[in-house]
């Protein structure tokens, strides 16, 4: 896709507020596609960190639950934190 910002950046200025491409202007277009061999090795290194990514955020939907679950109780006093001490 980099490698199509100056094509894109192109229909940027056109006098809009947001850039406009049609379906001619898209199919006008020269795309590189590589090899398959680099298609693979790249899946083979992004979808690990795709996977990550997608257990990071679904961590941070419980992490923020729980934690809207129980401020509140805390703030009221219906729940304590042990010191160091008491653990």
């Amino acid at each position: 896709m980099l490698s199509l910002k100056n094509q894109f950046d192109m229909f940027n200025g056109e006098g809009t507020v947001f850039g406009c491409i049609n379906k001619d202007d898209l199919h006008g277009m020269t795309i590189i596609i590589p090899p398959e061999n680099t298609i693979f090795e790249f899946e083979n290194t992004c979808s690990p960190l795709d996977n990550n990514i997608f257990t990071n955020c679904q961590q941070n939907i419980i992490l923020a639950a729980i934690r809207d679950i129980l401020l509140p109780r805390l703030m009221a006093g219906e729940i304590e934190v042990p010191t160091k001490e008491e653990l």
